[in-house]
């Protein structure tokens, strides 16, 4: 069973130089389908609103797959530290950084909880452009 995380974006009030919006989701499932869902904002502790939680046919018990908010870099010399902040980052088994061109830098993974992962590498340069990805038990969540 795969965990995704995903966006929806909508709008709770006017927007500039228009009308309020409204989105929707929309899904199809078979009768057999387990599932779960909740909610989540961004920046707003303590993460996931689990007491909003909606499970089709009891949901499955599996945990929700990472989520990263943000990450924030420290580079001291050829000591680099990454802190991811989200949700559900307490089952998070590994981080590595992918470039680009396909090149990957696995961390450390020196903490975890359920909104804070933190990790380590020793790097001389400048990290290149890429992606941060953050595994858990069988989910993966990226960062661009």
């Amino acid at each position: 069973m795969l965990g995704h995380v995903d966006s929806l974006l909508y709008c709770t009030g006017p927007i500039e130089g228009g009308e309020a919006a409204l989105a929707r989701a929309v899904i199809r499932l078979g009768t057999a389908t387990r599932a779960k869902f909740a909610i989540y904002t961004a920046g707003v502790p303590p993460g996931l609103d689990k007491s909003k939680e909606a499970t089709i046919n009891g949901g499955p018990s599996l945990p929700y797959p990472p989520i990263i908010d943000s990450v924030a870099v420290v580079h001291n010399g050829s000591a680099l530290e990454l802190t991811v902040d989200g949700a559900s980052l307490e089952s998070v088994l590994r981080v590595e950084y992918v470039t680009r061109d396909g090149g990957a830098y696995p961390l450390s993974l020196i903490s975890t909880s359920s909104s804070r992962a933190t990790a380590r590498l020793s790097l001389a340069t400048p990290l290149p452009p890429g992606v941060l990805a953050v595994e858990a038990v069988s989910q993966m969540a990226e960062m661009r």
